[in-house]
């Protein structure tokens, strides 16, 4: 991970964020799980976070993501798990 710098802070944010669909069915599986690798991958692309790490299981994700100082984790899970939800589905 690299530090980061804004105009008054330097830092170096990284969040291990696990999630898993509902019921925790082993759906991610096959085209899906290449699916979601490119949505995530995209999602956090876009938005201007650093994609670190991600493992895709049958029944949750695991996602290592470099993230600003000023987005809260819980943003980056709900827009990751918003956006994926919308395209897969």
């Amino acid at each position: 991970m690299k530090i980061l710098s804004s105009s008054h802070a330097k830092h170096c944010l990284g969040y291990h964020i696990i999630f898993c669909p509902k019921y925790r069915n082993q759906v991610l599986q096959g085209a899906i799980e290449i699916e979601l690798k490119r949505i995530l991958g995209e999602t956090c692309q876009t938005y201007g976070w650093t994609l670190h790490a991600i493992e895709i299981m049958s029944d949750h994700v695991h996602v290592f993501v470099q993230a600003d100082h000023t987005t809260a984790p819980v943003e980056i899970a709900k827009t990751m798990k918003s956006i994926s939800a919308v395209h897969i589905f």
